[in-house]
């Protein structure tokens, strides 16, 4: 049986890579050093995963607040349509919010 990755720590990394998803590690020129080891970790967790989740946080955020903008539209046009309609079985001539600005 062939091992490719014959130290845990070389393993260690290759999980780690395998849990970001974006990086290939086979392509990575790798030393036994400890301050390359120290350095791959800050960028995996630092970049990838943080930054990562801070813009998809963020995305999440700004579609709240369409939705909220969204929904005040929605009953601004609802309250039009019963206006104009109440206005067409009554027969009297109603302002409208649209109208007015």
């Amino acid at each position: 049986m062939q091992t490719c990755y014959p130290l845990v720590t070389s393993s260690l990394f290759k999980t780690t890579t395998m849990f970001v998803g974006e990086l290939e590690f086979g392509s990575i020129p790798w030393t036994s050093h400890p301050l390359n080891n120290l350095i791959f970790l800050a960028f995996i967790f630092l970049v990838v995963v943080i930054l990562m989740n801070l813009l998809n946080g963020l995305a999440v955020s700004d579609t709240g607040l369409i939705k909220e903008e969204a929904d005040i539209v929605g009953k601004k046009a609802m309250i039009e349509t019963i206006t104009y309609m109440e206005s067409i079985l009554l027969g009297t001539t109603i302002l409208y919010a649209s109208e007015l600005y």
